[in-house]
């Protein structure tokens, strides 16, 4: 942690630590603006940057995204790529002073590999402080109020009130998709292991809304019945239960699926799970993010808002993932990925999966970028 006197106002010094190209005047680390966040702003909640650590060859790229942006008091930043991170939280707090504002700033990290949490910490700490010194004399020269800076960018949680019969919802949905996979395991259907994935995937997102690890829990619970219709409803439709044809993304995968022998079981369950998470990652999670926020939320608060939710949202996937494959007789899981998955940190299954099964860390965040665009944000 780092605390230091500025003599500015917390309404002056804002600006100064919170958008890149203001920043990049007193800090020793490049900050660069990949995507504005709310109203356009490189400060606002939802922003995307890139941060660029030099110290002698070791250069480092990190990237973040704003979780928080309550103006003028309490900023709050992830790290969510660039070194192998399990967990990141930066948070800036400004409190006023007779003399102008007290700057604390607080990094908690923690690494996957032993040794990696002191080389960033000599890497990075020495260069906070010296830029934090740097912000410090140019407060002490005079920072005058932006006032192009709107006068609040808050980000509370929107619509808590609902979200006890959103979960009541969730659980019955839950119940519906274990009872879907089971029926499915029953009649000898192979499907039925994508089916239990999609549960794995709904009751990770209940637990995390219940622990409070996302900040819009009534968000993250709409979005549940939204990916069940689009999934179920291709499903029933491909089987014949419903009128109509699967849509073009999901027949492929349903019928990559379709029972081929014992012998061809690991091509037929690779091949499928494949396919079936491209569907519903390229083909059904866009429309899905704009459908829930154009029912729900436009006009109250752009899209952007809720990215970084979606963004720590991530490591649920590989959660979901871990307890399908501890499901799956040994024999059915590649031995690479048995290798990695006893001896590697979980950060390293994500690399491996993404390299050689499917990238779906990339396609989810372009996945979120196709969102903003089918809802006019860009």
């Amino acid at each position: 942690m780092i605390t230091r006197e500025l003599a500015a106002p917390p309404s002056a010094v804002w600006p100064h630590v919170t958008d890149p190209a203001k920043m990049n005047a007193w800090s020793l680390a490049k900050i660069t603006l990949d995507d504005p966040g709310e109203g356009g702003l490189g400060g606002a909640v939802g922003a995307l940057r890139s941060v660029t650590i030099e110290s002698g060859p070791v250069r480092s790229v990190l990237r973040e995204v704003v979780e928080h942006a309550d103006a003028p008091s309490r900023f709050v930043y992830r790290v969510i790529e660039g070194v192998p991170l399990r967990h990141h939280r930066g948070e800036i707090t400004l409190d006023a002073t007779a003399r102008g504002s007290r700057l604390t700033w607080r990094v908690a990290m923690e690494f996957p590999l032993p040794g990696l949490s002191l080389a960033m910490r000599a890497l990075v700490l020495p260069q906070l402080e010296a830029s934090v010194s740097r912000l410090a004399d140019l407060a002490a020269r005079g920072l005058p109020e932006d006032a192009s800076q709107p006068a609040t960018t808050r980000d509370d949680a929107l619509d808590e009130g609902a979200v006890e019969g959103l979960l009541r919802e969730a659980d019955a949905i839950l119940a519906a998709q274990r009872a879907l996979s089971q029926r499915l395991e029953a009649a000898n259907d192979p499907r039925h292991w994508f089916a239990r994935v999609y549960a794995f995937v709904t009751a990770c997102q209940i637990e995390a809304v219940r622990a409070h690890a996302v900040t819009h829990r009534a968000w993250v619970l709409r979005l549940i019945p939204v990916f069940h219709r689009y999934y179920a409803d291709n499903l029933r439709r491909f089987v014949g239960e419903l009128p109509g044809v699967a849509e073009p993304h999901w027949e492929m995968a349903l019928r990559r699926m379709a029972p081929r022998g014992r012998e061809a079981f690991l091509t037929t369950l690779t091949e499928g799970f494949r396919d079936a998470i491209r569907a519903h990652i390229e083909g059904d999670l866009p429309r899905a993010l704009a459908e829930v926020h154009q029912r729900h939320y436009a006009g109250r608060c752009e899209l952007v808002r809720f990215r970084a939710d979606y963004l720590l949202m991530t490591p649920l996937f590989r959660e979901a993932s871990e307890r399908f494959l501890d499901t799956l007789p040994p024999r059915y899981v590649p031995f690479s990925m048995r290798l990695a998955r006893r001896w590697a940190p979980p950060e390293s299954v994500d690399v491996l999966t993404a390299r050689t099964f499917y990238d779906y860390l990339t396609t989810r965040r372009e996945a979120f970028a196709r969102a903003m665009a089918l809802v006019g944000e860009r």
